[in-house]
């Protein structure tokens, strides 16, 4: 197996089934709880968007905008992470 276009093209195969098992999966999504439809990680407190930076964007290309990614703030706890909606926008 010395054809490096093989290689290449088996590892962009395997990321994109990785990025479809992790969205199955839902590793980053919103979490619902009593209290909202978005909480908190760590203190189940309801959490605000902000902007995003710079490497979010990135992040979304790099994903193959397979997440639909924002950036989310908790004012209890002070945590910021990257979540992704259910919904699928192409």
């Amino acid at each position: 197996m010395t054809d490096p276009f093989l290689k290449l093209f088996i590892i962009i195969i395997g990321y994109v089934i990785v990025l479809f098992i992790l969205r199955f999966l839902g590793f980053g999504k919103k979490q619902v709880c009593e209290n909202c439809n978005n909480c908190c990680p760590d203190c189940s407190f309801a959490l605000k968007r902000i902007q995003r930076k710079k490497q979010d964007k990135i992040f979304y290309h790099l994903t193959l905008r397979i997440f639909n990614l924002k950036r989310y703030r908790c004012a209890e706890c002070a945590w910021q992470g990257l979540k992704w909606e259910e919904k699928y926008r192409p």
